[in-house]
């Protein structure tokens, strides 16, 4: 997942856990990119102040064992097309 989010230019602050933080920024943004991946089939919540400091919404992307690449690429499938095609685009996308 890493070194996808890497590949991807994504921000994800430094994680090191199963948890990982894709920085978005705008809390609205953070909520409509969680409701659209999940329309995808993805459980992505938004993270968002005052559980966070403002301007650094997120979503909250959890991995376990049953997670393969394939999971894997079709995440980031579905977060770069909601990126094109909606604007919503998560820190560190171009």
């Amino acid at each position: 997942m890493r070194s996808g989010c890497r590949e991807h230019g994504y921000d994800i602050s430094g994680s090191t856990t199963q948890i990982v933080p894709l920085l978005v920024g705008d809390s609205d943004v953070a909520v409509r990119l969680s409701e659209a991946l999940l329309d995808r089939g993805f459980f992505v919540p938004a993270i968002r102040p005052p559980t966070v400091p403002q301007g650094t919404a997120r979503l909250r992307v959890s991995l376990c064992a049953d997670h393969d690449v394939a999971d894997l690429d079709a995440f980031f499938a579905a977060i770069d097309d909601l990126g094109r095609r909606r604007g919503l685009r998560v820190m560190g996308m171009e």
